[in-house]
C-alpha cells in the first residue's frame, strides 16, 4: 500500500506525465523497443525534473562520450567506458529524435572526439548508476552537470536538474581576441582562463593552439577535455560547446576568430540623450525638405535605411524641356551619435553582414533611431545637383550639401521597384521612379563613354549569394538557399537606379569639396593593357572566340586594387574623376568621419558669417561642433578634420571581408552538401581558365560560383568547354570541396 501523500500535488503530476509520454511515444511509433526496462523516459524529456523520479539508471546522452554500464565485476569500481559510444538506449532516442529533427552535420555520432582509453571511477560500486562523471576537475564536473542538463538526459535530481546558472551570456574577451559567452562569477579565476582556452580551442577547429601548462588547480583545455572522456582536439572543443548550447552547429568560427567584437559592452550601450542637441539647425543650415516625395530602395530585410532619393521638378516655362533636380538624403549618424556609440563605432568600424546573421557597427537602439524610417521627421545630410539632359555629366555648379529634415514616403525593395516598372506604376502615379531610372541609364552610358569597367566585360560572372533564413524545420534551424543577382553591365530596375545614384552622390561630393576641404577619397588606376601585351593577346582570342565568361574572369588580372587616401584622383573602374564614399554612415566608420568633416565644414562657414555681420554665434554651438577652437577660428585655414584619424579603418575593414568571405564560402558549401544529401551531385560548369597543376577555375552558374577544379588527366580540359561535374567530397567546416568530372548518366 502506498502511502497517500506519494499520489498527491507535483508527484501525481510527474506519474500521469510519464504515462503520457509513454502512449505517446508508442502511438508515434509502435515498433520502437520503448518499453523495455533499459529505456528511460527523461531520454526524450525536454523537462527531466517532471518525467524522471529517481532512479535514473539508463540515462545516456547523445553528446557525451559515457557508454552503457559495465557490468560489476565486484572491485567496488564502475568502469565507464569510451571506445563505444552507442548504446542500445541511446540508438533508440536518438532514431526517434532523427525522424522529426535530423541531425547537425557537425554534430554525428561518430567517434573522432571520444577517447579510447577507459576512466575509472573509484567512488561508485553499484550498475545502477551509469550516469555518475569520474572525479574531475571543478570546471569539467560544471561542464558535465551543465551538458546533462543541456540535453536533458543523465541529469542530476529534480532539485539540481534545471539548466544551472554557471551558463550566462555574460560577455568576456578570449585572450583579446573575441567576445564570447562564457561562464559566471561561479567560475574561478582558473576555471574561467580553461574555459576560454576551451572556447578558443574550439574556434581555432583544426588549428594550432599555445596552452599553458597544466596543474589540479588550474587545469587547461586540454586536461578539461581529457577529464570529460574527450579528445583533446579541437573539433571535440567544438562539439561540447555545440552540446551545451553554447555555440551552434553553424557558429561563426571566423568571427570568433577574429578580432571584431560581435557583443556590445554595457559602457557602449549607454543612454543617449533622448533629444540630442542640433547645432546645425541653431546655425540655420538644416534644411526642411518635407514638402519632397522621398522613396527609400533596399533589400526586403534591410535594418540599416541610411539612403534615400527624391526627384525634384524643376518650373519651366511652357513648351521647354524639363528640368530635374536629383537628390540623395543620407542619415545624419553624426546628430544621433553619442560618446558612448562613437567608441562601439570606432571599434568596429563597420557593420558586419554574414549570411546568418549581422553584427552592426552600432547598438540597434542607436541605429534604429538614425535610420530612416517612413512616415517619420528624419534628419540627413543631403545632396543635390543637375545633369546634363544629353551626357549625364554632373553640372558642378549646381550641387548643394546641406543638412536636412526629411519624411521618407515609400519604403521600397528592390523587388517592390521591378514590379512598378513592370506594370507601368512607375511611369504614372510614382513617374519619379520611371524618370530616376531613366537618368541612372544616362549615368551608365556616361561611365562607361569614360571608360568604366562595364565597358570592358560585355558578359559579366552572375554572382551568388547565400541566402540564410532560421527555419525550425530545416537541418539545424536554419534553411539555406542562393540567390544568383547580376552584374556590371547588366544590372537593371531597382539596383541599377539605386546603385548609379550612390556613384552620382560619391562623385557630386569629390568634386564639391575639391579645394574646400580634405576627405577621403576612393581612386584607382586604368587597366594595364599596355604592360602586358601577351596576355592581351590572350584575352582577344578569347573574345574572339565567343568564350564571354572566360573572358569576363581572365579581364579581372589586369584591374589594379583601389586607392583609399587623401590625395583623392580618377576612379577608372567607376568611370569617374573623384569618388568620396559617404553613403553609409551608419555601417561604415570612415562614412561616418565624412560626414562629422562636411558638417563641420559647414557650421565653420555659417559662425565666420555669422561673425562678419556682427551678429552673436548661438550658446549652444561649441569648439567640438566646429572642429576647431572657438577662440581660434579667425585665424584657422581650413582644414575641418583635425581630430579625424582617416587611415584607422583599413585593417578592421580588411579584416571584416575575410570574415565575410569565409561566411559566405562556407555557407555555399553547406547548400552544396544539403542538395547532395538530397540527391543533387552533378552541377553544369564552365571552365573559366588555367591555374596550375592541371588545376582549372570552373564557374557553378547555377548558383554563381567560382572553385577549383582538378583534372584527372586522362583527356584536355579547354578554356569555355561546358561540362558536368559530380561532387565527390564537401565539408563547409574544412571549407573542402572535391569536384570530379561526370562521365555517366545525368542525374
Amino acid at each position: 500500500i502506498w502511502p497517500s501523500s506519494y499520489f498527491g500535488g507535483s508527484a501525481m503530476i510527474a506519474v500521469r506525465a510519464r504515462v503520457a509520454v509513454l502512449l505517446l511515444l508508442f502511438l508515434v511509433d509502435p515498433s520502437a523497443p520503448l518499453l523495455t526496462p533499459r529505456l528511460s523516459i527523461c531520454g526524450i524529456s525536454a523537462a527531466p525534473s517532471l518525467l524522471c523520479r529517481q532512479p535514473r539508471r539508463s540515462c545516456v546522452h547523445p553528446l557525451s562520450s559515457v557508454d552503457k554500464p559495465q557490468k560489476n565485476d565486484g572491485s567496488n569500481k564502475a568502469s565507464i567506458s569510451t571506445a563505444n559510444r552507442t548504446s542500445y538506449n541511446e540508438d533508440a532516442i536518438l532514431q526517434l529524435i532523427r525522424k522529426h529533427n535530423p541531425p547537425f552535420p557537425d554534430v554525428d555520432n561518430n567517434d573522432d572526439d571520444v577517447r579510447v582509453d577507459t576512466v575509472s571511477s573509484p567512488s561508485s560500486s553499484s550498475p545502477s548508476s551509469p550516469c555518475h562523471h569520474p572525479p574531475t576537475s571543478s570546471l569539467a564536473t560544471k561542464l558535465n552537470k551543465a551538458l546533462s542538463a543541456n540535453t536533458g538526459l543523465c541529469a542530476s535530481p529534480p532539485s539540481t536538474s534545471k539548466l544551472p546558472d554557471v551558463i550566462t551570456s555574460v560577455s568576456s574577451t578570449i585572450t583579446g581576441q573575441a567576445l564570447f559567452h562564457s561562464f559566471s562569477k561561479k567560475l574561478s579565476a582558473g576555471e574561467s582562463e580553461a574555459f576560454l582556452e576551451l572556447a578558443r580551442l574550439g574556434a581555432l577547429h583544426g588549428g594550432p593552439v599555445q596552452e599553458r601548462p597544466a596543474s589540479k588547480t588550474h587545469p587547461n583545455a586540454s586536461a578539461v577535455l581529457k577529464e570529460m572522456g574527450r579528445k583533446a582536439t579541437p573539433k571535440a572543443a567544438f562539439r561540447l560547446l555545440v552540446a551545451l548550447n553554447l555555440w551552434t552547429p553553424y557558429e561563426s568560427l571566423p568571427l570568433l576568430r577574429s578580432s571584431f567584437p560581435p557583443f556590445f559592452s554595457p559602457a557602449e550601450t549607454a543612454h543617449n540623450p533622448s533629444t540630442p542637441k542640433d547645432p546645425d539647425a541653431a546655425l540655420g543650415l538644416r534644411a526642411d525638405l518635407r514638402h519632397l516625395k522621398t522613396y527609400t530602395i533596399d533589400t526586403a530585410g534591410a535594418s540599416e535605411i541610411d539612403d534615400a532619393l527624391t526627384l525634384e521638378v524643376l518650373p519651366t516655362p511652357p513648351d521647354t524641356r524639363p528640368i530635374y533636380r536629383v537628390w540623395i538624403h543620407i542619415a545624419d549618424a553624426d546628430y544621433h551619435s553619442s560618446p558612448a556609440s562613437l567608441v562601439a563605432a570606432r571599434r568596429r568600424k563597420t557593420s558586419l553582414y554574414l549570411p546568418s546573421k549581422v553584427v552592426q557597427m552600432f547598438p540597434s537602439r542607436v541605429s534604429d533611431s538614425m535610420s530612416l524610417t517612413p512616415y517619420r521627421d528624419s534628419r540627413a545630410l543631403s545632396l543635390s545637383c543637375l545633369l546634363d539632359p544629353d551626357t549625364g555629366k554632373i553640372k558642378k555648379d549646381t550641387i548643394t550639401v546641406t543638412p536636412s529634415l526629411i519624411r521618407v514616403d515609400y519604403k521600397l525593395t528592390y523587388a517592390d521597384v521591378d514590379e512598378m516598372l513592370d506594370y507601368g506604376v512607375a511611369y504614372g502615379e510614382e513617374f519619379q521612379i520611371g524618370l530616376l531610372l531613366g537618368l541612372a541609364r544616362l549615368r551608365r552610358r556616361y561611365r562607361i563613354s569614360n571608360g568604366s569597367t562595364e565597358s570592358l566585360i560585355r558578359s559579366p560572372l552572375k554572382q551568388g549569394t547565400p541566402v540564410v533564413r532560421q527555419d525550425r524545420l530545416s537541418p539545424g534551424g536554419y534553411a539555406v538557399s542562393v540567390s544568383v543577382e547580376e552584374t556590371g553591365v547588366r544590372v537593371e530596375g531597382g539596383r541599377l537606379l539605386v546603385q548609379e545614384m550612390m556613384i552620382l552622390s560619391g562623385e557630386a561630393v569629390a568634386a564639391w569639396s575639391d579645394g574646400k576641404l580634405e576627405l577621403l577619397h576612393r581612386s584607382q588606376r586604368a587597366p594595364s593593357h599596355m604592360e602586358r601585351p601577351s596576355e592581351v593577346a590572350t584575352l582577344d582570342s578569347l573574345k574572339a572566340l565567343g568564350h564571354d565568361l572566360p573572358a569576363a574572369w581572365y579581364e579581372r588580372r589586369f584591374f589594379s586594387p583601389a586607392v583609399v587616401d587623401t590625395k583623392g584622383g580618377r576612379h577608372a573602374g567607376l568611370g569617374v574623376e573623384g569618388y568620396v564614399q559617404w553613403s553609409s554612415p551608419i555601417r561604415r566608420y570612415s562614412d561616418l568621419q565624412v560626414h562629422m568633416s562636411i558638417k563641420r565644414y559647414l557650421r565653420r562657414q555659417a559662425v565666420e558669417a555669422l561673425l562678419e555681420a556682427g551678429k552673436p554665434i548661438p550658446p549652444s554651438v561649441t569648439s567640438a561642433d566646429l572642429g576647431v577652437p572657438m577662440t581660434g577660428l579667425s585665424d584657422y585655414e581650413e582644414n575641418p578634420h583635425t581630430d579625424i584619424d582617416w587611415s584607422s579603418s583599413d585593417n578592421k575593414l580588411r579584416e571584416s571581408r575575410d570574415i565575410q568571405k569565409s561566411e559566405n564560402t562556407f555557407w555555399i558549401l553547406e547548400y552544396i552538401r544539403r542538395r547532395r544529401e538530397e540527391g543533387k551531385k552533378v552541377w553544369d560548369a564552365t571552365v573559366l581558365g588555367y591555374i596550375g597543376q592541371d588545376n582549372f577555375a570552373v564557374y557553378l552558374e547555377e548558383i554563381g560560383w567560382e572553385t577549383g577544379f582538378k583534372s584527372d588527366g586522362l583527356r584536355g580540359v579547354d578554356v569555355g568547354e561546358k561540362f558536368g561535374v559530380w561532387v565527390e567530397d564537401v565539408d563547409p567546416r574544412e571549407g573542402k570541396l572535391v569536384l570530379r568530372e561526370w562521365r555517366g548518366e545525368r542525374q
